[in-house]
Order: structure tokens, then sequence, then C-alpha cells
């Protein structure tokens, strides 16, 4: 009987901070809604709960404008009345990294509990899709239920609970919504409201696994609803039963009746499908500009920041959290699900790319200070010395493009053991004057009256060189010196080949009118002719989904496509250029007619360096179409059913081919099931003999495309002149968002594209993942000179004690299998917070971490938030790490 059907109600507001409106419009209409809900929550014990939207950044807004109502705040959020937590934004989590998810919540949980209490469920309400890895983060913050909307077809499980299941034996209790304003609108009177409900229970005890169902009483930016307790004592009145009740509570007796009626289905991996809501699958390509900008932003922080102040507060410099943390709230503010999407009007994406731009300029500056006060502690043995820095645990070589001040021209770069470390110089300019002229009148202002270069009458060139850098120490940093041979010699002259071939010991690639572009491994003795071309297509969508023109035409560049051939070649770098040059439509009325009225050039350079395995790609282009989608086509030759991708913390395997395809029209669903698919940094197609592997921090979406599926499409960018568009092929029926020009999103501007591209053999995943993690965390060198001390670079107080070590290395990875996923100080603790994953699938895997510094230390495992101990072992120098397939372990030294 209905009338023995539970109702849980959750009164919620979904808030967008930006979207079509921008955040001070959301701002300030939250400043009103939000103190309304509190003052009706305050006034109304029977109301029990309001569900602010789980993210605690519009909290953080609200205080900032009203302090005064702060108390009242942590009154209603410790009674568990207003619900925050877990999130500090509502984020996407496909696109964007993992680090990016686990910061999220931190910080999200950490300031819920600050003002009283968190809510321990995973909820994303309007994420366009699901990550596999999310059990394993969600219960690595204690949660172990979650609700989300997007992204679940009945192909995959049919019911609205399940456990999903994730590596390491993680597991949340899940469910999933059709839609989180499934009650958004019910009627007041009692007959209509007794139909209302019955109908709900019609809609979802199907999907059930119990008698109860949950129902969402709110919407996009929606006020608190005041006459819902007289719509529910209405329905009381009737039989039926119906309460407020918040997602925890309603979880917990979900999944208490599931078990007791032991239908509870289980699930592992990733909900990409739009059967029944939209997922916005393609949505990873839209506005590639600012998807490149967040990943490179990502990387530098994660990569190359927190390590570099982590090795800094080792050598007694003070580590500064509040600027990493700024960093990271203005990077949630963008990972919002909508901004991140860039699927808003032109206005709101401009603030985004302010954002990024605000990280920027924090890091870099952040950067250049703690590495100068590292440089200007360790003693001077040259006035040119200069560090390299490893940002990974374990010893690195490589062919480094750096910009140094120099002795002149004619000089060798040592380490402090004499072994040589090769350059080849590319430029150099005399800045001697410059430097006087900036410096001389600053002597003596930093405590230093007799600088070296100033008493030595140095000269400074400014030089930039490519350096091959030798074993460069583990989690720490090597300096090199300058070894003068003369002053100045001359400038060696790449040397000019017309034989279009460039290779190393490993791999080779040649240029050919005939065949186009072909690559060959040394090795395997694999030869892939016309490896790599470009593909342009129509593309129809707006800036949530690519769609398929009704009528499409696609062009490829070719072999007779490429001219202005160069080679340049030295002792460390082989570089061939060329030009690609397409007729392409220049919209989609021209594209139906097969009018080639405009014209793009795409400018490559593939490079090989000294001992590389892989060839490096950089594409440069100007776009002056619109309404197309480009992509680079990397032929394989290896035909797959399966790709495999990474993902946060790990890899997976896809379907080349979906079956959901050819039934989702007939069945209803809302938008095409598509082989577009999210990755972070690589993907490939392997067999017995082989893979190819293509990686990149740009765009993060790829295909698997051919009529034998062996080769991989890795989208570039597309051009669509629209915010929303209704009736679209591929996504029938309404608009997405709003029908608004946006003209930014037209992408008509240069733009440049990077890729890694190599064969290999290891047949393991971890290998790529390990691969990829050292080409997006580089070797970085930076010189503490004296001269510096100018006002164009700042002036320092010269330190009181030179006493670091002229190399330094704080820990090691003695096997260098698991990948660093993190390594900084701990947000609340004196010690270090290191976080590695396995790349593999299905392997697992075991490393050992040495602490070079000889220290015993206490090392624990703990869970997400740094505080739950797991296990403990103490005064330790090295410790030992099991890892399964995909999982992540998190260690806290001290």
């Amino acid at each position: 009987m209905k009338t023995q059907t539970k109702i849980s109600v959750m009164p919620h507001t979904h808030w967008d901070r930006e979207w079509y409106f921008v955040s001070s419009k959301s701002l300030m209409f939250s400043l009103h809604n939000f103190r309304e809900a509190m003052d009706y929550l305050k006034e109304n014990d029977d109301f029990k709960y309001f569900l602010l939207d789980a993210q605690v950044s519009i909290i953080d807004d609200y205080i900032k404008y009203y302090p005064e109502d702060e108390e009242l705040i942590k009154e209603l959020i410790s009674t568990e009345r207003l619900i925050i937590g877990p999130w500090y934004t509502q984020t996407d989590l496909l696109v964007i990294g993992g680090e990016s998810i686990v910061r999220n919540l931190y910080y999200g949980m950490d300031r819920a509990k600050e003002l009283g209490n968190t809510m321990h469920v995973g909820y994303v309400p309007d994420s366009f899709g699901q990550s596999a890895q999310m059990p394993q983060i969600y219960n690595g913050f204690n949660i172990d239920k979650c609700v989300f909307r997007r992204g679940k077809s009945e192909k995959q499980i049919d019911k609205a609970e399940f456990y999903w299941e994730g590596p390491g034996d993680s597991k949340v209790f899940t469910h999933n919504i059709v839609d989180y304003g499934n009650m958004i609108n019910p009627p007041r009177e009692k007959d209509e409201i007794i139909e209302y409900f019955n109908g709900k229970i019609d809609e979802l005890l199907p999907l059930s696994t119990s008698n109860h169902i949950l129902l969402m009483n709110g919407q996009d930016q929606r006020p608190i609803r005041k006459d819902l307790l007289e719509i529910i004592e209405k329905a009381r009145e009737e039989g039926l039963d119906v309460e407020i009740n918040n997602l925890y509570n309603t979880l917990e007796v979900l999944e208490a009746e599931g078990i007791k009626n032991g239908n509870i289905p289980t699930f592992q991996g990733e909900f990409t499908f739009g059967q029944k809501s939209r997922v916005h699958k393609s949505i990873f390509s839209n506005r590639a500009d600012l998807k490149i900008l967040n990943n490179k932003t990502e990387n530098k922080i994660v990569n190359i920041i927190e390590p570099m102040c982590t090795i800094a507060y080792s050598l007694g410099i003070r580590y500064n959290h509040k600027a990493i943390e700024e960093m990271w709230k203005l990077m949630f503010e963008n990972a919002a699900h909508d901004s991140i999407g860039m699927c808003n009007s032109d206005t709101v994406n401009r603030d985004i790319e302010s954002r990024y731009k605000r990280v920027n300029d924090l890091a870099d500056n952040l950067f250049e200070i703690v590495a100068r006060l590292i440089g200007q502690g360790i003693p001077e043995k040259d006035v040119f010395q200069f560090q390299v820095y490893n940002y990974l645990p374990y010893k690195r070589s490589d062919v480094m493009k750096v910009t140094l001040f120099t002795p002149g021209t004619n000089f060798k770069v040592m380490d402090s053991k004499g072994e040589e470390q090769k350059h080849y110089i590319i430029d150099s300019k005399n800045v001697t004057e410059k430097i006087y002229n900036d410096s001389i009148s600053e002597v003596g202002v930093n405590g230093d009256y007799n600088p070296k270069w100033v008493e030595d009458k140095v000269e400074i060139y400014e030089t930039t060189m490519y350096l091959h850098v030798k074993d460069i120490d583990s989690m720490g940093y090597k300096t090199l010196y300058f070894k003068q041979l003369g002053k100045v010699s001359e400038i060696s002259s790449q040397d000019n080949d017309n034989n279009q071939i460039i290779e190393n010991e490993f791999i080779e690639v040649k240029i050919s009118k005939e065949e186009g572009i072909t690559i060959f491994d040394k090795e395997t003795k694999k030869e892939i002719k016309g490896f790599f071309k470009v593909e342009d297509s129509g593309d129809d969508g707006d800036t949530y989904d690519y769609s398929e023109p009704r009528e499409d035409r696609y062009y490829y560049t070719d072999s007779t496509d490429i001219s202005d051939v160069s080679i340049e070649k030295n002792p460390l770098v082989q570089k061939v250029s060329f030009n690609m040059k397409m007729r392409i439509p220049k919209n989609l009325i021209s594209r139906k007619n097969d009018v080639l009225d405009s014209e793009v050039v795409l400018k490559v350079d593939m490079i090989i360096k000294d001992g590389d395995r892989k060839v490096d790609i950089n594409v440069t282009m100007d776009n002056q179409a619109i309404e197309h989608r480009m992509r680079i086509l990397f032929k394989t030759e290896i035909e797959s059913e399966l790709s495999i991708a990474d993902q946060q913390f790990g890899s997976i395997k896809r379907p080349t081919y979906l079956k959901e395809v050819e039934i989702w029209e007939k069945e209803g669903w809302v938008e095409k099931p598509r082989t577009l698919e999210p990755m972070q940094s690589f993907v490939t197609l392997k067999n017995g003999d082989y893979g190819v592997a293509v990686i990149t921090d740009c765009v993060r979406e790829y295909q698997i495309v051919g009529e034998k599926l062996d080769t991989i499409a890795v989208t570039m960018f597309r051009s669509v002149p629209y915010m929303g568009k209704g009736n679209l092929l591929d996504r029938p029926g309404r608009a997405s968002g709003m029908e608004w020009e946006t003209p930014d999103a037209k992408l008509l501007k240069e733009m440049k594209f990077n890729f890694s591209v190599l064969l290999y053999t290891d047949d393991k995943e971890n290998y790529l993942s390990k691969l990829s993690k050292e080409i997006f965390t580089p070797l970085k060198a930076y010189q503490a000179a004296e001269f510096k001390n100018n006002f164009e670079y700042f002036i320092l107080n010269k330190s009181v004690n030179r006493n670091k070590k002229d190399n330094y290395s704080l820990l090691e990875f003695n096997g260098g299998n698991a990948i660093l996923s993190a390594f900084k100080k701990a947000e609340k603790n004196d010690g270090y917070i290191l976080r590695v994953f396995n790349g593999n699938i299905e392997d697992s895997l075991e490393d050992e971490i040495r602490f070079v510094d000889m220290e015993k230390r206490v090392v624990s495992e703990v869970m997400l938030d740094e505080t739950t101990v797991k296990t403990e072992l103490e005064n330790t120098e090295k410790v030992s790490m099991n890892l399964e397939g995909s999982e992540f372990k998190t260690l806290f030294l001290k």
C-alpha cells in the first residue's frame, strides 16, 4: 500500500556561485536567501533540516559580508539544522585532478567542522559524471555514503540504491537521484497533494531497494519553501508517511532496509552515461584555452610549488600555508561543475581566467622567493652557481632548456664532484652594463659590502642553452657551477640537415612528401607511416556538448600539406619544424556546401632529446573558423576493443565501442552515448608486442577512431558560438543553459598545444603513469646570484649563515615504482604528508621509502583528513609500501 511507503523530504537549495550570471549576482541574492532560511529555521523547530548544497564556500561568502551572523550560523550548523559540507565547492569529478578533489573535500570538511559540523555524505547533485575513484576518495575522509544525479544508466545498474566499490576495498552506499529538484513545485490543495505524492511513489518506488523514497525539495538558486510543513501535514492527515529528514539519516535507513531485503546490488567503475540526466560528456573540450590553463596550473601547484616549499621547510624556511590555501580555493572556485565546464557567459569565463592568472602569479612569486632563500643559504663557490631542483623521489637526468647568467660563452658546467654537465648554447648576450647599473648602487644594502662579483669585476652574459643534467638528487637539488675557459667563444650554429630525419639511440622521426610523418622505434623495429595528422569536423553543438552536424564533412591533412620543413640538430636536441596548411569551411553553412573559405596553418615542432624515448610535439595555430572541432589523429596500427587512460590516482580501461549507441534513441535517452572519454594525462592502445601512448596536459579528451579502431584522436579544441542550443542531433530537446551568444567560445585566436608520443613495450600501465608524472614535473633551475639583489628582482638581506648543503635530498623511493601524487607539509602538524598511488589497473606493486638524511622518523598511514591514523611505525629509517591496482595511500612523516 502507498500509505506504507516512507517518504523522506530533504529541503535544500542548489547554489551555483556563477553560471550565466556572474558570482557577484549570485552572492547578493544569497545574502538575502540564506538569512531568510536561517531565520525560518530558528523560528520553526518542526522544519528540522535545510541542506545548503554541501559546499562551504557559499557560507564563507556570506560571513564575509555579514560577520555578525556567524554565531547564528554556528548554532544552526552545530545543531544540524543547517547542513553544510563536505565540499568547499561543488566540484567536477572527471576532468579535475585527483589532488584538487581531495583538497576540495579537505578544506570543505575542515571549515565545516570549524563552523560546527560537517555532513558525511558525498553529495554531488549536478556534477557532469562520476569518477570511478570516488569511493576510495570518500572513504579516505570516513565518508561511507554518497548521493549523485548524473551519469548512471539502467544498463549499468537498475536500482537507485547500490554499493559502489572502488580500489583498495573501498565502498560507499549510494543513492542515485533522478533529479535534485524532484519535489520542486508541490501543490497546496489536499487532493492534489495526495495525488502528487502517490505519483512520486509510482515513479520512484520501482527503483528502490526498500519501501522508502527520497524527495528533494529545492532547485537552482531556490529560497527555502516556507509552506513545506503545511503541505507535509496535509499529506500526513491522509495517512501518507512523509517527513523532513536529512540525507545521512535517510541513507542509513535505506541501507538498513536494503540489507534486510537482501537486494542491494554492487557496481565498480565510472558513471558517464546520459540516459536520465544529461552528462555533457564532451564538455571536456569546451573552451580549450581555459581547460589547458586549468591543467597546467593544477600541475604547477601539486608538482612544483608544494614540494618546493616542503624542501624549503625541511631546510628551516617557513612554509606558507595560507598562500597555498588561497591558490587552492581560487582553483576550487574554478573547479565547480559549471565553472570548469566553462558552459557560462563570456563574462563569467573572463572571471575564471582572471583567477587562474592570480594563482599563477602567486605560485611563480612564491617559487622565486623560496628558491632564492635556499640558493643564498648555500656557500658561494662561484658567483654564477645555480641549483637544479628535482621534485620526484628518485634521481633524475634530463635535457633542460634554461636561461641563466653566465661568465661569458666559453665555459663548462660542472657539479661539485667535477663531473661535466653537457650544454649547448642557443643564444647569449652581454648584459654586464645593465646589471651593474641596476645593482651597483644597492651594494651593502643587504649587508654585503664587498660582494665577489664587484670585487672581481665579472662580466655577465644572459645565456639560453640546452643543459643535460645528470643524477639530480631525489626530492632535493644539486648545485652546479661554471668553469670559465675564456671570456667569449663563438656560439656554435645548429646543424641544418636536408634529409628530414631526426633521431637518437631509441627513436627516429622522418618527414616525407610521399609518406607523411613516420615514427620508427629502434628497439622493437616497429614503424608507423602517417602516424600524425589533423582532422577537422563540424560541430553543431554548444558550450555543453559536441554535436555532429546533420550534414557534416571531414577534412584531413595529408603528406602534401607539409611545407617549410627545417631541421635543427645539436648534440643534445634534434628538432624538425614544418607547417601544415588546411583549407576548411568557415562555418556550418560553408561546410554543408563544401566551401573551403578559411585557411588554418598549423606550425608543428617535433623534438627528440638526447637519451629520451619519446617525441615531444608542439602545435601552434591561429583559428579563424567557427562551428568546428579539430583533433590530432595518432595512428597506432593496434586494433582495439579497449582503450587505457589514466584517471585520478590510477588507470582505467574503457570500451572503444558502446552498444548503447544502438538503442539510445529508441529508449529515449536524453543524450547520445559517446566514446569521447576523459583522461588526466595519457591514453594508450597496446597489444602483446607494443603500445603507443599519447601524453598531454592540454585538453583531457580522447576517442578511439578509424575503421579498425586503431587511431587515438586527441581533441585540440571546439569552436562554438552559443552557450546553449536546442534540438541537437546528439542531444534532443531543450537547450542546456541559456540560448545566448558566447563570442569568446569561438576561440578565434592563436592557441598552443603540446603532446608527447612514444612506442613502448612495458606491459604495466604504471610505466605510463610514472612517465606522465615526470613530464609534468620538470626539473627546475634557479640562480640566486648576488648581483640579482636589485630593484628588478627585489632586495633581500644577506643570509647570516650560508650553511646549507650544495647537494640535498630529503627522501627517495628505492624501487621507484610508486607514483608520487603529493608531497607537502602537513596542514596542522609539524611533519610531511606524502601521498602515492599505483598506476596499474589490476597489478599490485611494492616500493620502499628511505629517508636520505638518515634521521629516524615516526611514519603513520593516515586518512585523507591527515589526522586519522590507520597504522604507525616508530623510529624508522625506511618504510615499505604495498599498493593494489589504482590504490592510493597517504603517509604522515614526522
